[in-house]
């Protein structure tokens, strides 16, 4: 074992540094991609192209109410709401051939015209098709070597804003090239999370159908999709991956209405609706703020940009919301249940609050950076806790199962003992001595708590062989003869076969303690005549164990030795029955009191050291049977009421038992004592005279109207 110990351990290590070695260098590679993109260090690299563009905004002519005057692009213009400008300039001459003029206009009609001719407009004709738009978009106008010199004229309808934006000039579609570079790292990661927020909900889905939990996680990966879906219908490269990008000015708003909702119902869940009645308000708030506002739209009342300030406004309630409940959650310790994600959130709500405040306050055009790094903080952090959720859960059902083990090892050791009139309570404390002694030697042979533990539910299963052994042997008074000794023998290979056939063995050298327990360091045991370190160790550990309870325990054909006695054998048989380095352990133990019989007067105890009414019990039949000479008629109804005494006092329960002899023959006990029995009570004819009685649970008066009816039996 401690050879199997030490293999482990190294496996460990090596695991633990390939671990380490594996993160190392996934750090790195993250390190040198970071690196190879944002360094401005290019020397001896291929070279990418030019994407140079004509910046088309100096020397404009702006006309305004009859105004002339010279400006430079982008400006904000003093114009009212309504009102019309026009802009001009020449186009240069040295374009060249499939050029594009490129500019960007929000909520206002464009039109661009080249040499009086009209190239292209925005939203005037598209307003009146459509119930949806695009609030903003850039335009582009195909140039050739023909328009050269030529006239351009820009006229805007002026909105409530009067910003006209900067116009540039490029070859090809270079126009797009900075609006591509200014948001290619928000639109990626916006790709990105959306495939990992639908891998996400899948899975969650899933876990939900099979485990009926974790209902919060499809819920973010519901509020992911719907983050992302907003940043990418509100993104400025939305021309590029939509054919229709109109579609998206109505969408973005739907998105941003929806993200309240299931923002709600995932805080919900994490904070296991403990304020659900707080976060239904806010879903509903949230979901009438969207029927309504899709109600004004389409009937054209009032279009959703409009009414973004209300959406916007009781997103910034909500966030204040959660982060005072988050706030009171901290107060009152209940975010130990959801601390991992709760550090998510400490990252989510400021960078969404964040978002809020550039949109609103600041010419910031990155749109959704923040929300995004926001988002991938709390993603990460809530598959961290799912997975400790999960863990979690696993570990409660190992114990669960553990528990469940250990159960039916008392049980079946509870069992053992019932079957062995001799023997009680032999199984749990063999169990007991095999671990203090596996505590002894934790330092030498490596042993962790767990083994330990495995160690003791080994020793108190270590007979379970004996439940093939016959009775009539198993309960002989007296030595077994040398037949009968070869019948007992076979018990370890009895439970051996057992344990290992049919039982899905979970406690590793089981096998081994019971199928070798009773070999001998020289090699005169049995089953197969192993000698030293042949036997397995758990087994030489057991040998020792199992001999100092015979030793120290009554036996039908003597009593327990003196605790002085039983130092000597072990010393004696050091080296011929016994490992001696285990001996030597195990008299060190003996001497420091650390190992001491678990027994009265070689009889079970209880925890509180008390003698159990079941071994008082056993005792006191046994020399019944000694002295005078009887047996008994129902010897295996007695087995089984040891053995239901046994389990209901390892449970703590009220046990009282009466031996009652009626000497005159003239009275019936049963009809005595059934007024006072409840169909748990046990009366047990032991023979023809002698009855014996256990009341299970009764309290003190119960107890005296019953002594008071049987003050005419003699109570042996």
């Amino acid at each position: 074992m401690n050879k199997d110990i030490q293999n482990e351990n190294r496996l460990y290590f090596y695991e633990y540094l390939i671990i380490l070695f594996a993160l190392g260098m996934f750090f790195l590679t993250v390190f040198i991609i970071v690196d190879a993109a944002v360094t401005g260090e290019n020397t001896g690299e291929a070279s990418m192209g030019s994407f140079d563009l004509y910046s088309f905004g100096e020397r404009w002519e702006l006309e305004h109410n009859g105004s002339i005057k010279s400006v430079d692009l982008p400006l904000t213009v003093d114009a009212k709401a309504g009102d019309t400008v026009t802009l001009r300039n020449t186009i240069p001459d040295d374009i060249s051939d499939n050029s594009s003029l490129m500019v960007r206009e929000s909520m206002q009609d464009i039109y661009i015209y080249i040499d009086g001719v009209l190239r292209d407009s925005f939203m005037a004709d598209d307003k009146e098709e459509h119930s949806y738009y695009l609030h903003s978009a850039y335009v582009v106008v195909p140039l050739d070597g023909n328009d050269r010199g030529k006239n351009v004229e820009i006229k805007v309808d002026i909105s409530e804003m009067g910003r006209i934006s900067e116009v540039t000039i490029g070859p090809g579609n270079n126009v797009w090239f900075p609006v591509i570079n200014e948001n290619i790292v928000v639109t990626v990661a916006a790709f990105v999370i959306l495939i990992v927020g639908i891998v996400f909900s899948v899975s969650a889905g899933i876990v939900i159908i099979f485990t009926g939990k974790n209902r919060g996680s499809i819920y973010l990966g519901f509020f992911i999709i719907e983050t992302v879906l907003w940043i990418l219908f509100e993104s400025r490269l939305r021309q590029l991956f939509f054919n229709r990008p109109t579609m998206t000015g109505v969408l973005c708003y739907m998105a941003l209405e929806m993200l309240s909702v299931f923002a709600a119902l995932y805080f919900d869940e994490i904070q296991h609706k403990r304020y659900s009645h707080i976060y239904l308000a806010m879903e509903s708030v949230s979901t009438i703020i969207m029927i309504v506002n899709i109600i004004l739209h389409v009937t054209g009342t009032v279009r959703f940009y409009d009414t973004l300030v209300i959406s916007n406004s009781w997103l910034g309630i909500e966030l204040a919301i959660v982060l005072g409940i988050f706030v009171k959650d901290v107060i009152t310790h209940d975010i130990r249940e959801y601390k991992i994600v709760a550090m998510g959130m400490c990252g989510f709500i400021p960078a969404a609050a964040l978002e809020l405040i550039v949109f609103y306050f600041t010419d910031f055009n990155i749109l959704g950076l923040f929300i995004c790094i926001g988002l991938l903080v709390l993603m990460m952090a809530t598959v961290i806790q799912v997975i400790m959720s999960i863990s979690k859960e696993v570990r409660e059902s190992q114990d669960t199962r553990s528990n469940m083990l250990i159960d039916s090892v008392e049980t079946l050791a509870g069992a053992i003992d019932a079957k062995d009139e001799y023997t009680g309570g032999h199984s749990e404390r063999v169990g007991e001595y095999v671990a203090v002694l596996a505590r002894g030697m934790a330092a030498d042979y490596d042993f962790s708590e767990d083994d330990i533990l495995r160690i003791h539910y080994i020793g108190v299963m270590h007979d379970i062989g004996k439940i093939g052994v016959a009775d009539t042997i198993l309960n002989k008074d007296g030595r077994l003869d040398d037949n009968e000794f070869e019948m007992m023998k076979k018990h370890v290979l009895i439970g051996a076969d057992l344990m290992g056939e049919y039982i899905d063995i979970s406690i590793r050298d089981l096998v081994d303690g019971i199928k070798y327990h009773h070999e001998r360091f020289d090699g005169k045991g049995y089953p197969e005549g192993l000698s030293e370190t042949d036997i397995p160790l758990i087994a030489r550990m057991l040998c020792i164990a199992d001999c100092y309870d015979a030793m120290t325990s009554n036996r039908v054909y003597r009593k327990r030795l003196s605790d002085e006695e039983v130092r000597k054998e072990i010393v004696r048989c050091a080296g011929t029955q016994f490992d001696p380095a285990i001996a030597d352990i195990f008299v060190r133990l003996m001497d420091e009191g650390e190992i001491c019989p678990v027994t009265v007067s070689g009889m079970s105890v209880s925890e509180e050291g008390k003698v159990q009414k079941s071994s008082l019990l056993e005792k006191k039949l046994h020399e019944m049977s000694r002295k005078r000479g009887i047996s008994t008629n129902n010897p295996s109804h007695l087995r089984m009421l040891y053995f239901i005494m046994k389990l209901l006092e390892r449970r703590g329960d009220k046990i009282d038992s009466y031996i009652l002899e009626d000497k005159d023959g003239g009275n019936d006990i049963s009809r005595i004592v059934s007024p006072f029995m409840k169909a748990w009570d046990v009366c047990v004819r032991y023979n023809d005279s002698i009855s014996i009685v256990v009341l299970f649970g009764k309290d003190e008066d119960e107890i005296r109207l019953f002594r008071k009816a049987i003050s005419g039996l003699n109570v042996v």
